[in-house]
């Protein structure tokens, strides 16, 4: 299946905060991760790839630390946390919430090397 070269993200749910993540770092909003999904791809891209993922002109890199449930129908390919999917979007942190979030379609999905740093990523 491998990485995809662009694709549909979302948010991790307000459910998932404090929670372990498939790599055994807890979950926080603050973070610059996501959730790789759906099951079928969790073999092609390792836990700790560094990913840059760029949507309309912004981009941020994120460490993927958790695995997605899935079974393959689901459209979307990440979940992020809310620090990488306000970035992305340009909305203030405080403004994601479970509802307000919605389906983003990233342009580009890159790995990157292990030692980029997180976060927003400077023009």
């Amino acid at each position: 299946m491998g990485l995809p070269v662009s694709g549909l993200a979302s948010t991790y749910s307000d459910f998932f905060i404090n929670k372990m993540t498939a790599s055994g770092d807890i979950y926080m909003h603050t973070g610059f991760t996501a959730a790789l999904l759906p099951r079928e791809r969790w073999h092609d891209v390792p836990l700790g790839t560094k990913l840059k993922l760029t949507y309309q002109g912004r981009s941020v890199i994120v460490k993927v630390n958790d695995r997605g449930a899935g079974d393959g129908s689901m459209a979307r390919v990440l979940d992020l946390s809310r620090a990488a999917y306000a970035s992305l979007t340009g909305l203030p942190l405080s403004a994601i919430t479970d509802k307000t979030a919605g389906i983003i379609n990233l342009q580009s999905i890159v790995i990157v090397p292990p030692n980029s740093a997180l976060g927003p990523v400077s023009k």
